[in-house]
């Protein structure tokens, strides 16, 4: 399980009830392990006779009570009333709702509740209202068409999947999408010649809330009631390994003295080598296999085969598929953002880093036109799927979520690696393919543009009361002068989760780049000196506030970096400080920065990755695994899930669900971090990188070494 679940030993009844009594539902909520972390709520069947006035003042009575707990707040709209009652009328004389009746959550109920919702923004909605209406034809088709408000059965377990997807997202909680296997033998960790840092069995802890990642000039005390150790206890909790260390201010300096590996590690006993490149043979077997398919991923359909086993999409197949009218419309939009398409993308550009082969730049090419395609044709599939249906003009809304550019990802690397080749090859500027990388440019840069108009509204909320406008704070000030970027920039890296700005950068440095081959190319007439560096600035920014808002510190000569899901988000200022779902990130989060740290890297040194990032975010993971201060459901002590800096464990005493795996997702940081491999292979699961020659991490951490070496050799 994921979440404990509660629910009031009552039927909630009506808006009137739950405004008396939500004091008593809440509980001693204030006490240490009684909190609650999310609350869903709504009123409404029973409302059905109430008026506009009194319904919307008991909800606010209830919300009053609601926030007090410092939850994360849903509400939930009303399902529909079905079609086989009659049809709703109009008001009656009273000003009441006309009562049970088909369309009246539609006209009256729904419409009330969230003009209340509007006043308190930090409130998000679950529309399952429009769930039931959108699979009207579908799952839900025989309810609508009967006389009964419940639910039994598959519809009520959809609607039940359907929040529990939503508190999920709140959480950052990954659920499991995919059955079981039952011919699948679980694997046993091994023995680890490694000593845990302490038993989990025996492990000092308290229920406690759940608190942001301590900043590191933060004294790392505090109240119990607020869930932290006082300082004595503390100092004593903290590992020996870890007294007497102090957090840099960053890594600057640190990167000199790391030694990158070419001998890794396997966990067994023995090492592979991952300094030779890989021969023409390797290279042939892993086109074929990528030719097909093999090695990427597909859409999420969960219930068909080939999603679990088959072929992913190549870029020709995904390109068919749009103009065939193929791709499936649910199909949400982190499929473009943090899912297969990003991922592929990612995958064909280290297959062409690898390979030098130009197919890999033609498949990142086609997906680019898959996302032309998109806009052009049906830009919702860019939206949330809840917000898709009532916009006049998704295009509008698409540039103003800042994880929203790694919709461009496609383009930034095409138009990248096709200027690479132009440049290296003395290409006009009228060849063909600059022309395409032009125009793929341009794209990203509309996008770009569009977002300086917006700002983060959704965070304007001083204490104490609600201003109508968001107000810079101090950091997000200090990062605009320091770095020379746009007001609306600094509030992305000030205000934004970890692991959307990551891809952000990414998309930002990828452009920068092409851009700057462009300039070249064009002799220097395209005149976007100005965009590269904006771009690069805010890159550098961003890096330079991930490492100075958490903790960089190195044991033993090797450095290891824990960072919180969210920045502090000016918590010095007036605005509302942003507290994170999480004490650190969550290893499914955090494989955003291992896919996009070592492409950043990649970049080179002036979008301010330095080596010892990589090191010291591969580190933290393997301290991670090392710690199995965390229980599986066998009772063993095990990795915990999250990756939580050990001052902050022992500030907190914290404890969470068992660590599953990284899934290889930091095994390309192994030339300079080379225990990820030993540390993660009794948790791998169908990987082999240890003997395979053409694992593709296995694969680029070679090239990666490689460049490294190139760029050492360049200092001297």
């Amino acid at each position: 399980g994921k979440f404990n679940l509660h629910h009031p030993p009552t039927n909630c009844g009506p808006s009137g009830k739950g405004a008396k009594s939500i004091a008593s539902w809440l509980g001693a909520y204030d006490q240490p392990g009684r909190h609650w972390d999310v609350i869903s709520f709504n009123h409404g069947h029973w409302d059905s006779k109430n008026d506009k006035a009194a319904y919307q003042a008991n909800l606010e009575k209830v919300i009053a009570e609601l926030k007090k707990t410092k939850a994360n707040l849903i509400w939930v709209t009303t399902c529909p009333v079905p079609n086989g009652y009659d049809p709703a009328g109009l008001l009656e004389a009273s000003s009441k709702a006309p009562g049970r009746t088909a369309g009246v959550m539609r006209q009256y109920l729904n419409p009330w509740a969230l003009e209340v919702m509007k006043r308190h923004p930090q409130i998000s909605i679950c529309d399952q209202w429009q769930y039931c209406k959108d699979s009207e034809n579908g799952i839900y088709k025989d309810w609508w068409a009967g006389k009964n408000v419940h639910f039994k059965g598959a519809p009520a377990d959809a609607l039940g999947q359907f929040l529990g997807k939503h508190v999920a997202k709140i959480m950052g909680v990954t659920l499991n999408s995919r059955p079981a296997d039952p011919n699948t033998k679980k694997k046993s960790p091994r023995n680890d010649p490694r000593t845990p840092s302490k038993d989990a069995s025996s492990a000092k802890s308290l229920p406690r809330r759940g608190i942001p990642m301590l900043k590191k000039d933060f004294a790392y005390q505090g109240k119990r009631a607020d869930g932290l150790y006082d300082e004595a206890e503390t100092a004593a909790a903290l590992p020996h390994e870890w007294k007497n260390l102090k957090p840099l201010e960053s890594f600057n300096g640190v990167s000199a003295s790391l030694k990158v590996a070419a001998q890794i590690p396997d966990g067994a006993g023995g090492t592979f080598d991952i300094a030779t490149k890989p021969s023409d043979a390797v290279l042939a077997a892993l086109k074929k296999k990528f030719s097909v398919g093999y090695g990427l991923d597909w859409y999420f359909s969960p219930k068909e085969p080939r999603y679990r086993s088959g072929p992913g999409l190549t870029g020709d197949e995904i390109l068919a598929d749009l103009r065939a009218g193929k791709f499936p419309e649910e199909a949400g939009h982190p499929c473009f953002t943090y899912g297969f398409y990003t991922q592929n993308v990612t995958r064909y550009y280290r297959l062409y880093r690898i390979s030098k082969d130009p197919y890999y730049v033609d498949q990142i090419v086609k997906y680019a036109e898959g996302v032309e395609w998109i806009l052009a044709n049906r830009p919702q599939q860019l939206i949330p799927l809840e917000r898709r249906g009532p916009l006049e003009d998704p295009v509008a809304t698409i540039p103003h979520e800042p994880i929203a550019l790694a919709n461009f990802w496609a383009h930034a690397n095409a138009a990248r690696l096709l200027l690479e080749r132009a440049r290296a090859a003395g290409l006009p500027s009228s060849h063909p393919s600059v022309s395409k990388a032009k125009h793929f440019l341009n794209t990203i840069v509309k996008y770009v543009a569009s977002q300086t108009t917006a700002d983060f509204q959704m965070f304007a909320r001083k204490r104490g009361d609600e201003p109508t406008e968001f107000v810079s704070g101090k950091k997000t000030l200090a990062l605009q002068k320091k770095f020379n970027i746009p007001n609306r920039a600094a509030q992305i890296i000030e205000y934004t989760p970890w692991n959307q700005s990551f891809f952000y950068f990414s998309t930002l440095a990828a452009t920068a780049i092409a851009l700057k081959d462009l300039q070249v190319i064009t002799g220097g007439a395209s005149g976007y000196q100005l965009l590269i560096d904006k771009y690069r600035n805010i890159v550098r920014a961003g890096i330079w506030n991930l490492e100075d808002e958490n903790i960089c510190v190195v044991r033993e000569g090797a450095p290891y970096f824990f960072h919180m899901h969210t920045p502090l988000r000016d918590g010095e200022s007036k605005m509302r400080l942003g507290f994170p779902m999480f004490g650190g990130e969550d290893v499914s989060h955090s494989g955003s920065g291992a896919w996009n740290l070592p492409y950043l890297w990649e970049c080179g040194e002036k979008f301010g990755v330095r080596t010892a990032l990589l090191a010291g975010y591969a580190n933290a993971m393997i301290a991670t695994i090392d710690d199995r201060s965390s229980i599986n459901k066998k009772g063993e002590p095990w990795p915990r899930q999250h990756i939580d800096s050990p001052w902050y464990l022992a500030a907190s005493g914290r404890k969470n669900f068992p660590f599953k795996g990284t899934k290889g997702r930091y095994y390309p940081m192994m030339p300079f971090a080379p225990e990820i491999v030993a540390a993660d292979r009794p948790y791998a699961r169908n990987l082999r990188v240890w003997s395979d020659e053409m694992d593709l991490n296995r694969l680029y951490a070679g090239y990666l070494y490689r460049l490294s070496m190139e760029r050492r050799s360049a200092r001297r």
